[in-house]
């Protein structure tokens, strides 16, 4: 992952409208990459040639001049309660590979700091939240915003945010809510990041999504933060206490992981036992006499668990937290491609086949894993047979779900078509010169082995992963010991 290696800040205002438009153009390029729905000369208006009495902009650079991301801050003199006051407004945009390197909320706590320090009267910072995610950053760090779950934004509050809203030009669209606005940025989210923010169960984003259902279309939720001094400075004592724990926590993780390596507690050991016997019917009493196989496995957020390309050595089930797998995009960006609760495995592919890692995992929340090694593995399905096959099905799901865009058939269909799909599916083993005549046209996913096609379309060689369509009449013949996923290319 790059990092950033130089921060630079500008003011609009002392630029001749050569260098604005250069300006802009440069600024454009990261925010179309980050969001859809907007117009250079709307960007423009809003974000570099606002009218507030003072923009700030914070550019980022990585390695070699390139333009990391930026943040825009604005501040409006306004009067409120009958004294004057100062509204903050901040825009931003950090492209997906410098994410996870500080970004811009340095500069947003120093900006809103100097603007305390420097205006009189009372300071609020406004926000049309177009995400979830920026929700919920706000909310870990401020001890007061509006909207807020369970409580009623005060009536004063609650017209000056809509009379800002009217003001900035942010249209009213809902009748019903008037503080969701038209904004128009939609962030670029894969499919399944917006699934997982659309039944995200943690409060602040689900309460966010249940105020804006619509923020997939370019709505956002008008949202404000009083900034007095005590609530400023709480904010940031909890931003830096914050930082204390999380390092004070990740060095006891890597204890537990390299020296003490305790096995999970026994409730935990038993939630996932329970959850694996719902998901597959499987009555899993003899795992239970198995205690202490695997070992408990914590991973601050944003930790890469293994990246593609590596060896695997051993398997994780996800206990608590969530993690996002990620594989690199036809541009050459990595893209989420799947999201991960409790009680889903990762890793597991490479372990069972002894292939290589196929894509990169890293942990979206602070997280505690279970670890089981080949050892540990090995044990489990002496015990249980039926759990090792119950992997393979589950392997089967993730590779149709990787490769179904190679196949037109699939491509179309949605991810939960798609799942539905494989769950409906065949699964096969077939060994060392066994054969497969296809009596129907027929979709095939490769998980494991390598395979040989011959039929009207031709002779082919295939190797796990794989997916695509067969027509009738094609004989499949194992070179090697194949594990395979066979349906109709479409659902009933």
């Amino acid at each position: 992952m790059p990092k950033i290696v130089r921060d630079e800040v500008i003011d609009p205002k002392t630029l001749s409208e050569e260098a604005i438009e250069a300006l802009v153009d440069r600024l454009y390029a990261v925010h179309a990459e980050i969001f859809d729905g907007v117009s250079r000369d709307e960007f423009s208006r809003y974000v570099v040639r606002s009218k507030a009495e003072r923009t700030s902009i914070q550019v980022s650079y990585g390695p070699d001049g390139e333009l990391a991301g930026y943040i825009a801050m604005h501040a409006f003199r306004r009067v409120f309660r009958g004294a004057p006051c100062t509204v903050v407004r901040a825009e931003a945009g950090l492209r997906r590979a410098y994410r996870g390197d500080g970004g811009p909320g340095a500069f947003f706590a120093s900006q809103l700091l100097k603007a305390r320090l420097e205006q009189t009267g009372a300071l609020y910072y406004l926000g049309c939240l177009v995400h979830p995610s920026s929700y919920a950053a706000l909310s870990r760090g401020a001890q007061v915003i509006w909207p807020a779950p369970g409580q009623e934004t005060p009536a004063d509050l609650y017209e000056f945010m809509l009379a800002l809203g009217d003001e900035f030009h942010l249209e009213r669209v809902d009748p019903e809510r008037p503080l969701v606005r038209a904004v128009g940025w939609i962030t670029r989210d894969t499919e399944v990041e917006r699934a997982y923010w659309l039944s995200c169960q943690i409060p602040a984003p689900r309460f966010y999504v249940e105020q804006n259902p619509d923020f997939v279309h370019g709505r956002g939720l008008l949202t404000l933060i009083p900034l007095d001094v005590a609530n400023l400075g709480r904010s940031l004592v909890n931003w830096g206490s914050g930082r204390v724990q999380r390092s004070l926590r990740r060095t006891v993780d890597a204890l537990e992981r390299t020296v003490l390596r305790p096995a999970l507690a026994e409730e935990q050991a038993e939630s996932i036992l329970q959850h694996i016997e719902r998901v597959t019917g499987l009555g899993l009493e003899s795992l239970r006499a198995l205690r202490g196989v695997g070992t408990r496995y914590p991973v601050a957020a944003k930790t890469v668990l293994f990246r593609a390309g590596e060896p695997g050595d051993a398997l994780y089930i996800i206990v608590q937290g969530s993690m996002v797998v990620l594989q690199q995009g036809d541009d050459g960006e990595e893209v989420i491609i799947d999201q991960l609760g409790p009680g889903f495995m990762a890793g597991e592919m490479a372990v069972l086949t002894g292939r290589p890692r196929v894509a990169t995992v890293r942990a979206a929340t602070d997280a505690v894993l279970l670890r089981l090694t080949r050892a540990d593995l090995a044990a489990i399905f002496a015990a249980e047979p039926g759990v090792e096959d119950a992997i393979w099905r589950f392997m089967g799901r993730r590779v149709l779900d990787e490769r179904a865009r190679h196949v037109p058939s699939l491509a179309a269909l949605s991810r939960q078509e798609r799942l539905a799909w494989a769950d409906a599916g065949e699964h096969l083993l077939l060994d060392v010169d066994q054969e497969l005549l296809l009596s129907a046209d027929r979709a095939l996913v490769l998980i494991d082995g390598q395979l040989a096609t011959d039929g009207p379309t031709g002779w082919a060689s295939l190797n796990a992963p794989a997916a695509l369509s067969l027509p009738a009449g094609t004989r499949v013949t194992a070179i090697e010991r194949a594990r395979l996923l066979l349906s109709p290319p479409r659902p009933a």
